[in-house]
């Protein structure tokens, strides 16, 4: 494991901590309007806004899908339940839809982006911030780097 996945990991138990997530600070990793699972139950997600999240329900015994950001018919929706997890890492891409491009909660130039639900990490250009709201690299004065929480800093 390098020292960078070390980081991350304990970053990641800090903020949401060890058996609990502060989906605040999940959505303090996304862009607006982004919707993430809740990991408990499958008919319910969060709805991200600003860096606050907001409980949803799924209507019509629909759950929901974080990867087609709604809610469908469950024998379309592969739900993942993740309320009896005793593990002491947070599993990320259980919440965030697959594809998309994310935050670091370690570093203002890292990003992270889950693929089958496995999270890999990636970093601007040297002197560059990754910008959670449009998701480009750019210059530190035009980022607001929000996402590194819990006076954790590089």
């Amino acid at each position: 494991m390098s020292r960078f996945q070390i980081v991350s990991a304990l970053a990641l138990l800090f903020i949401c901590g060890a058996t609990a997530v502060d989906v605040n600070n999940i959505c303090g990793l996304v862009r607006n309007g982004m919707k993430i699972a809740t990991g408990e139950l499958c008919n319910q997600y969060y709805s991200c806004s600003d860096g606050v999240a907001t409980l949803m329900n799924c209507s019509n015994s629909y759950y929901f899908d974080k990867d087609m950001q709604m809610c469908m018919p469950p024998s379309k929706v592969n739900c993942t339940n993740d309320a009896g997890n005793t593990d002491e890492t947070i599993n990320l891409c259980t919440y965030i839809m697959n594809g998309m491009h994310f935050g670091s909660p370690v570093s203002c130039s890292d990003w992270n982006i889950c693929k089958s639900n496995i999270m890999s990490t990636g970093s601007c250009s040297s002197g560059l911030y990754y910008n959670v709201h449009n998701g480009k690299c750019e210059d530190p004065a035009d980022v607001s780097c929000s996402q590194v929480t819990n006076g954790i800093k590089i």
